[in-house]
């Protein structure tokens, strides 16, 4: 089939793609001076998460996650964290995980890593899984959508992102859109060429080509989705007040 995304944007955009400026991975450790559990990053060379960007306090993210079942030849995990602000692609994280630890281990810690970054995951199939495990672990800013009931004709909000053949293809338009106005930034050049690899099949709908795959492609998707819903929210400053007039919130 022909490309489902913009061909000579997204090389455009790949000629700017950079390697990480980190690559390893996320763990909680218990740190005796603030007596919690904290997120560290640790770098190794065959670890599953590439950082672009380190979290910077105050900053926005979402963070975009395809579910795969988990198996080492089967299709691959994926999660985007995106900056909420810029539309940058900050990290990726990319590889064989069962669904359950891919909720506990990998998003749970890449949510709290990323200043509590809301958490969008597909709940088809395997998803469910992760969603729960995220919830199981105590991770509670997850991206909800309203979907309509076809017995009640009721709407029902939900945690996740559903695709269906309707909403999929709301995904790759809003792709296709925030490439063709470069209103996305993408770092990683293994996005870009699953981008180039996705096409359009005859009957209308569209997937990965022949022996490529689209993971990348989704959960970019899912990122984008959350930015729509969520969109960056400038954070609020109160002004100063003069001096001796008593604060109306505290009343001191």
């Amino acid at each position: 089939g022909a490309g489902a995304l913009p061909t000579q944007a997204l090389r455009s955009m790949r000629k700017v793609c950079t390697l990480p400026t980190f690559r390893g991975y996320l763990e909680a450790v218990y740190d005796e001076k603030k007596g919690q559990e904290v997120i560290r990053f640790v770098e190794h060379v065959t670890g599953a998460l590439s950082v672009w960007k380190m979290p910077k306090e105050g900053k926005q993210y979402v963070i975009g996650a395809d579910v795969a079942e988990g198996l080492a030849k089967g299709d691959y995990s994926s999660a985007d964290v995106l900056d909420k602000e810029t539309g940058e692609q900050v990290a990726h994280w990319h590889g064989h995980i069962d669904p359950d630890l891919f909720g506990s281990d990998v998003l749970a810690n890449l949510g709290w890593y990323f200043n509590g970054a809301e958490v969008a995951v597909e709940r088809n199939n395997h998803g469910l899984t992760t969603i729960v495990a995220l919830k199981n672990a105590g991770y509670t800013n997850l991206f909800r959508s309203v979907q309509v009931d076809e017995r009640t004709n009721k709407e029902r909000v939900k945690l996740g992102w559903l695709t269906t053949r309707q909403s999929k293809r709301i995904l790759i338009d809003e792709i296709r859109q925030r490439v063709r106005e470069r209103s996305v930034a993408v770092n990683a050049v293994e996005t870009i060429d699953e981008c180039l690899t996705f096409v359009r099949l005859s009957d209308g709908s569209t997937a990965a080509q022949e022996g490529c795959y689209d993971d990348r492609v989704i959960s970019l998707g899912i990122a984008l989705q959350a930015l729509v819903h969520h969109p960056y929210t400038k954070p609020h400053k109160r002004r100063a007040l003069p001096d001796n007039q008593p604060d109306l919130i505290t009343g001191y």
